[in-house]
């Protein structure tokens, strides 16, 4: 076989060698790449990665098709106690849910309104509840099942106090 400046590139750049060794080594093989890398592999130059089809020069090299493993990303520092407080009262907040219909009001406007007019948001949410509202809560820090498993047994109530009054309802007009 003829050893040609393709095959000798082709070698060189599988094998991560040079091209002069690369060189030698198919002429030494009369040609054959195959027989050339087994020829380097005993020589010690190369190492076959029969694994993933590969040669290296370096035995202990890293197959450069494998990327390395992304590095664990470093954990945000924590937040110094005055700026805990203002994310939980705006990452958190209430939602209130009719159908497809939804607002929410941020932790911070609920207590603000609760502490200004308690009896006002009081009626307001309890009149929500009578005409088939539902609240829960959502956030990194409220909208867990526990919490809002609660949330869902007040929903549930007013739900089967409103059926209990429509059906006392129906009857009275029976009458």
């Amino acid at each position: 076989m003829v050893v040609t400046e393709e095959n000798v590139r082709r070698l060189s750049q599988y094998a991560g060698i040079s091209t002069e060794e690369a060189r030698a080594a198919l002429e030494a093989a009369g040609g054959d790449a195959l027989e050339a890398l087994a020829l380097l592999e005993r020589q010690g130059r190369i190492h076959l990665d029969t694994t993933a089809g590969r040669a290296r020069s370096d035995p202990n090299a890293p197959d450069p098709r494998v990327s390395p493993p992304a590095a664990a990303p470093e954990p945000e520092p924590e937040p110094e106690r005055g700026n805990r407080v203002w994310c939980w009262l705006t990452e958190n907040r209430l939602e209130c849910r009719k159908g497809e219909r939804c607002f929410e009001v941020p932790m911070a406007a609920l207590i603000a309104l609760v502490l200004l007019a308690f009896w006002a948001v009081a009626a307001l949410l309890l009149a929500g509840l009578c005409f088939g509202w539902r609240y829960r809560f959502a956030g990194p820090d409220l909208g867990k099942p526990r919490v809002n498993k609660v949330m869902n047994d007040i929903d549930n109530a007013a739900a089967d106090a409103r059926r209990y009054v429509r059906g006392k309802w129906d009857e009275y007009k029976k009458k």
